[in-house]
């Protein structure tokens, strides 16, 4: 776990802490990219909590689906604040933090040219 990871872990949204971590979040590895985009399609969902400024991914399994669990949460490591945990008696869930795409910047795989502008 990076240092920066670390200090915004339990630190305010609003943070320096978390300001910094989120900002050496580059963008995800085309492994993550491809995973993401079959995720969503199945059982993860992109979820926006103030009106498509920040994204996150959300990951929810039943507890029988652990070990698929712990392999999506190793994939996206370096974007999960919190460990996965049970929302229900047989439910696990853990989601990305927030990130914004800065004005003028695209997102995409990091080794790939950009696909798509964040305006």
């Amino acid at each position: 776990m990076t240092n920066l990871k670390m200090l915004a872990k339990g630190s305010g949204p609003n943070s320096k802490a978390m300001k910094e971590y989120k900002e050496s979040l580059e963008g995800l590895t085309l492994e993550q990219r491809e995973a993401s985009i079959g995720l969503v399609l199945g059982d993860a969902s992109l979820q926006s909590q103030n009106n498509g400024k920040t994204f996150r991914l959300k990951f929810e399994w039943g507890d029988k689906n652990k070990p698929y669990l712990d392999l999506v949460y190793n994939l996206f490591n370096e974007w999960v604040l919190s460990e996965p945990h049970k929302k229900a008696p047989y439910v696990l869930h853990f989601w990305t933090t927030l990130k914004s795409c800065p004005e003028g910047k695209t997102f995409g795989p990091k080794n790939e040219p950009p696909r798509k502008s964040c305006g």
